[in-house]
């Protein structure tokens, strides 16, 4: 096994440790606090570790997403588990250094989990191999606690005495885990229809997210790679990786957490003003594209509207310009009051409009309706809102059956599907009392 596996299988081992020992002294040193009656004072006390294990998980995740960096977060652990163990080993300061082993507790068992889940080199029966690694590392644990528990006879002197040899064990093993960082790469996804693996890699120190195809995808690739740069004025936000006869399109890692798990509505607002505008101002240079000129792949107008209105209106804004070809929330990844756009494949010379719909459209934005219209509005034309209903609703119709004949190679293009349904059922409702106050 590499070094850095094994470091990170030890300290899950030590960080299991040193809960499993103090477990029963907690629970005596709890229970002398009480006055009157000890099960009501364990029970109040394990009632506020539960809800700070659960708080405590939920905000180390929330740093985990912002802070992308194991070594770091590995480093705010080990001091976690320092100070709770030290604030254990005081009488004033019990309670608290209590509440603390319960946030590192709660924090540490998924963090090792997804590392030793994630990275750990076993191509075949990885549960298997994974299931043996739990069971080597449960035996492991409680003879250490057997060990430990022998000369653990006084509280204070006992949490010392685990504190000082965990912490140098710890640090130890954090300096051979940091030395011998190999470079990784898990799988997040995989489309089967398009063969495409969304993966995450790390490499040189550093996070990526990668979208690999196979080899002859290149040449249609490299006006994705022109177009984004292009999008985010740098010249290697996204680049062309080969590798083991794949090609990699590799863009930095942006963090996990999509415009489609945002549910405050202004902040959605702001996300997809900003996008729009940004893709409306890319417009013509100089009359030319880019040097890669290709024509996004869209349905033509006839396909997606039947309605002679609604054609006589999408037909005043055909204008060209470099778009997405699939931007919708999930391929929008938010870090603070920034968006980023992921999954440039599609992208190309189209119809500004197609992007706008989609976006504005989808039934994973949960974006008010009242901004919706507004964005509509300003960055299409201004219709009044019976007029866009019907658009969308022809629009959404249309993208639930394209789903819909895809659902075969990708159950959840099935469910997506019926979203677009019930997003059209929606619009529908609007539409009714939208006529029905006239």
């Amino acid at each position: 096994m590499n070094k850095a596996y094994l470091a990170i299988w030890l300290i899950g081992v030590i960080f299991g440790s040193v809960v499993l020992i103090n477990h029963k002294t907690i629970q005596s040193q709890i229970a002398s606090l009480g006055q009157f009656n000890v099960l009501i004072t364990l029970g109040v006390s394990f009632v506020l570790g539960n809800i700070a294990s659960s708080l405590g998980a939920k905000y180390f995740l929330k740093f985990c997403q912002k802070m992308p960096n194991f070594q770091r977060q590995l480093a705010v652990l080990i001091v976690l588990f320092a100070v709770s163990y030290a604030l254990l080993s005081t009488s004033d300061w019990f309670i608290l250094g209590f509440l603390l082993l319960c946030v590192f507790k709660a924090s540490f068992r998924p963090f090792i989990s997804a590392e030793l889940t994630n990275r750990i080199p076993f191509q075949e029966s990885i549960a298997t191999a994974l299931s043996m690694l739990g069971l080597f590392t449960a035996v492991i644990t409680s003879l250490i606690h057997i060990g430990v528990s022998f000369f653990y006879q006084d509280v204070v002197y006992g949490n010392w005495l685990v504190l000082a040899v965990a912490s140098a064990l710890l640090v130890v093993l954090f300096v051979i885990q940091y030395k011998s960082q190999p470079n990784w790469s898990f799988v997040v996804s995989k489309n089967p229809l398009t063969k495409k693996i969304n993966a995450i890699s790390y490499e040189d120190n550093q996070l990526y997210f990668d979208q690999v195809y196979p080899t002859e995808h290149k040449d249609s690739l490299v006006g994705s790679v022109d177009y984004a740069n292009w999008y985010f004025n740098a010249t290697d936000e996204l680049k062309i990786i080969n590798k083991n006869n794949q090609v990699i399109l590799r863009a930095a890692y942006y963090g996990s957490v999509h415009l489609s798990d945002i549910q405050d509505g202004s902040k959605i607002y702001e996300y997809c003003d900003k996008i729009l505008s940004s893709f409306k101002n890319l417009g013509m240079q100089n009359g030319t594209m880019l040097k890669h000129y290709r024509l996004a792949q869209l349905p033509t107008i006839q396909e997606i509207f039947h309605d002679q209105k609604n054609i006589k209106i999408i037909n005043n804004f055909l204008t060209k310009t470099i778009i997405h070809g699939d931007l919708h929330p999930d391929n929008i990844m938010v870090l603070g009051d920034d968006a980023k756009i992921i999954d440039w494949d599609l992208s190309g010379v189209g119809y500004y409009w197609f992007d706008v719909l989609t976006l504005l459209s989808h039934p994973r934005n949960n974006i008010d309706t009242k901004d919706m219209f507004v964005l509509l509005n300003k960055y299409l034309v201004e219709l009044d809102d019976e007029q866009w209903l019907g658009i969308l609703m022809e629009f959404v119709l249309f993208k639930k059956e394209q789903l819909l004949k895809f659902s075969k190679f990708d159950k959840k293009l099935q469910k997506l599907s019926e979203d677009y349904m019930d997003k059209w059922r929606y619009f529908n409702e609007l539409l009714i009392a939208n006529n029905d106050k006239m």
